[in-house]
């Protein structure tokens, strides 16, 4: 019997570091920190989210007014994606300089408000008007260039494959499922930030 202890031992920690090794490619999420609260896609709710402070936000048909609404009542089919961005703004803020892109996961409709967030977009100049600052990977943006933004980013997400495009003027850093995308002004100065853990 004793003899059997050590293969016994070695069996249970070869599945515990192929557990740990699957776990770590699977499960990595993208995070973006607003304010002093970070955040992890695909592990909260819309509901959850709304309770740190933000309100759920829809334009006017015109696009002059905008007023807020809790969808409740509003369900999301089973297995399904919210394919335009739902806009939330903080509830002292003006406008909506956050857009959350929203999926269900289950097998059963549900309620809007208990969708889950897979992305989060946040207008950078407008987040900070509104005393937000928004993190990603680190640093702490405001009105950096595209090269301060790439410089930065290739320093900090290795392994993270770039990609740009010209016609958007944007830049993105993907891994897997997480990416992070940045776009800019016509004069390469940051406008928008995108953290997003595809499903």
């Amino acid at each position: 019997m004793k003899k059997k202890y050590p293969i016994l031992t070695l069996a249970c920690l070869a599945v515990l570091i192929c557990g740990g090794v699957f776990a770590s490619r699977s499960g990595a999420k993208a995070e973006i920190t607003i304010g002093e609260k970070s955040y992890e896609m695909r592990t909260m709710t819309v509901r959850e989210f709304m309770e740190d402070g933000y309100l759920l936000a829809t334009m006017s048909t015109e696009g002059r007014s905008l007023y807020t609404y809790n969808y409740s009542g509003a369900m999301m089919e089973a297995k399904t994606y919210y394919n335009t961005a739902v806009p939330f703004k903080p509830k002292d803020g003006a406008g909506a300089p956050l857009s959350c892109w929203l999926y269900n996961p289950t097998s059963e409709p549900v309620e809007i408000r208990e969708g889950k967030i897979c992305a989060i977009s946040c207008k950078v100049n407008q987040m900070r008007e509104c005393g937000l600052s928004v993190t990603v990977a680190g640093l702490e943006l405001d009105r950096q260039s595209k090269e301060e933004i790439k410089a930065y980013m290739d320093g900090e997400l290795k392994g993270y494959q770039f990609s740009e495009n010209e016609d958007v003027n944007a830049i993105s850093y993907t891994k897997g499922q997480v990416s992070y995308t940045f776009s800019f002004t016509e004069e390469d100065i940051l406008k928008n930030t995108v953290a997003r853990n595809n499903v």
